[in-house]
Parts: C-alpha cells; sequence; structure tokens
C-alpha cells in the first residue's frame, strides 16, 4: 500500500491491485480541531477519492479521538457522502475508536435512510474491517 497523501489530521494509502484506499485519522484526546479545518480536511479527502477512484475506502479512525458534532454529521451526509457515492465506492468501512462518545458520534452520520446506497460497516477490530470489505 502506498502513502499518496499526508495533511493534517490525515494519512491516506492507496493500493492500486485492489482499488482500496485507507484513510487514516488522528487526533489526541487534548486537541482541538476547528469546524473550518476539519471541513477542508474532508473535502481534500474526497478529491483524493475523485483522483483515485477506489472501490473500496478504510476509515481508520482508532487513534482519532474527535467527537463529530451534529452540524458536522449532517454536512457530511449532505455534501460528502454524495460526492463519495458519485465516484463508484462499492464499500466503506469503518474502524472506530474506542472512545464511546466519539464512535457514536461517527456511527450517526451513517444512521441516515439516504445513505443505503452504500455499504458501510463499523468496527472495533481492523481485520475484520478487511475481510468484511474482501480485502486480503
Amino acid at each position: 500500500m502506498e502513502n499518496i497523501a499526508e495533511y493534517a489530521n490525515t494519512r491516506i494509502y492507496y493500493d492500486t491491485k485492489q482499488r482500496l484506499m485507507k484513510c487514516e485519522r488522528y487526533c489526541r484526546v487534548d486537541e482541538f480541531i476547528e469546524d473550518s479545518d476539519y471541513r477542508n480536511q474532508m473535502k481534500r479527502m474526497v478529491e483524493i477519492v475523485k483522483e483515485k477512484l477506489p472501490l473500496f475506502i478504510l476509515m481508520d479512525l482508532r487513534e482519532f479521538f474527535y467527537p463529530v458534532n451534529p452540524e458536522q454529521q449532517k454536512w457530511i451526509n449532505e455534501e460528502i457522502i454524495p460526492a463519495i457515492l458519485h465516484t463508484g465506492v462499492r464499500k466503506g468501512a469503518f474502524v472506530l475508536p474506542a472512545d464511546m462518545i466519539v464512535a457514536l458520534s461517527i456511527e450517526q452520520i451513517y444512521d441516515i435512510e439516504n445513505n443505503t446506497n452504500l455499504p458501510v460497516c463499523m468496527f472495533s477490530n481492523y481485520e475484520h474491517a478487511l475481510k468484511w470489505l474482501g480485502i486480503n
């Protein structure tokens, strides 16, 4: 897997053979991310998805201790997910952090009925996420 991008709170890898994009997000518990910075980080990720056109996306959030607020959840649901769906992604897997509040804030993004077009599954185990995606 090749490291193709690194920017604030984010590392992105891509496996051309499997058409898998792995996005590692990280944020310490004591670190604060401005809403505008968070949105810019997400927009940059979408641009990379549009460029690479992966079939599978793995969001590794085990080190991401940033609770996504309801306004950001709504924005992701309205702006980010449709942009990613438009690229032809087939499946998305999330490996959630151990922090229950942060994990719940991420899960709530995908509870809305409009997101049934993209099979998304949440995991606490990295290997289970890869297996569900069909990646070896």
